[in-house]
């Protein structure tokens, strides 16, 4: 009988760090998760999922990335789930994400919401991938490194992408700010 002991305090062990993965991560994963398939119900299931594999795996195969893993996973079976049912919403991110969009000059024009409704136009424009890299990096505060772990991208074009991804989006902001100052002018 001695020995189960071993085998029985590296369950509880195991179950203990789980939890700890569980309490920690838990939260920004059905965010990330219902952020990419706008359905809370099925976000509840893909991280429950996500976590399911991650019992299923060793504790070392893991050790030091678990947090990247966990969203890999997650994002992968939120794609999964979206090219099963042949749709991709483009739904727009978080719109505090953009603070430094505040530092343009004619926004001052412009009331809070008409440029929180401008950026979500701007921003539902992009690209899937686009809006998810910039989610991670903006709304999750992921490193560059981390963002490349989960997406697959390296981090020199994580870098790249986020980088032109938010200066079209100015163009596009200040065009968009431009437009609308000048209707107003010959509305008056």
């Amino acid at each position: 009988m001695n020995w189960l002991k071993p085998r029985a305090s590296e369950l509880a062990q195991r179950k203990k760090w789980f939890h700890e993965v569980l309490k920690e991560n838990q939260g920004a994963l059905l965010r990330f998760a219902h952020s990419l398939v706008s359905d809370t119900e099925l976000a509840q299931d893909i991280v429950q999922e996500a976590f399911t594999r991650l019992w299923d795996r060793a504790p070392d195969d893991v050790e030091g990335y678990v947090v990247e893993w966990l969203f890999k996973v997650c994002r992968n079976l939120s794609i999964d789930h979206l090219r099963k049912e042949k749709r991709m919403d483009n739904k727009a991110l978080n719109l505090d994400c953009l603070e430094d969009l505040d530092q343009l000059d004619v926004e001052s024009q412009l009331d809070k919401k008409s440029r929180q409704q401008i950026v979500a136009e701007v921003i539902s424009q992009l690209k899937p991938h686009q809006q998810e890299v910039l989610r991670m990096k903006f709304e999750k505060d992921f490193s560059y490194h981390k963002i490349s772990d989960v997406t697959g991208y390296s981090v020199t074009h994580v870098g790249v992408l986020i980088h032109n991804t938010i200066k079209a989006i100015r163009k596009k902001m200040i065009q968009r700010l431009q437009l609308d100052i000048g209707d107003a002018a010959q509305d008056e």
